[in-house]
């Protein structure tokens, strides 16, 4: 079984993965199946806020390219730079869709969005360099 939970209050993830915990060791314990918890993925709620130069130039950017932003958290690389206070962002290169069955994943990806998130990439990166985006 594989799943995720996403929550701003990082007292909130401990107590639900305290409870998946001891769910766990219940079931092992009153089942005799062994159960392994891999937790692959860890980080504290939080990023940087909307306000900040990088996000505005960001979405600044995908409106001149005519692409509707999507902002959520995700769990990713960006982990690293938050622990260290280096202001991240993700940028979705293309639009792709997953479909998960039980045993079957099924996934696509959108060529023709490419050329867009390309020119998204590019233009953040100059944004950067110039400094409009620190």
């Amino acid at each position: 079984m594989k799943f995720e939970v996403r929550c701003e209050a990082s007292d909130l993830l401990k107590q639900i993965r305290e409870q998946i915990e001891n769910i766990a060791a219940d079931v092992a314990a009153q089942s005799g199946v062994k159960i392994k918890l891999d937790v692959f993925a860890e980080r504290e709620p939080g990023g940087i806020e909307i306000s900040h130069p990088l996000v505005q130039n960001a979405r600044a950017i995908l409106s001149a390219l005519g692409i509707e932003p999507t902002l959520y958290p995700t769990t990713s690389a960006l982990s690293a730079f938050m622990d260290r206070k280096i202001p991240a962002i993700t940028l979705g290169i293309a639009m792709g869709e997953r479909k998960s069955e039980l045993d079957e994943i099924d996934e696509a990806v959108a060529i023709a969005p490419i050329f867009s998130g390309m020119a998204q990439l590019a233009a953040v990166v100059l944004a950067l360099d110039e400094g409009e985006a620190k």
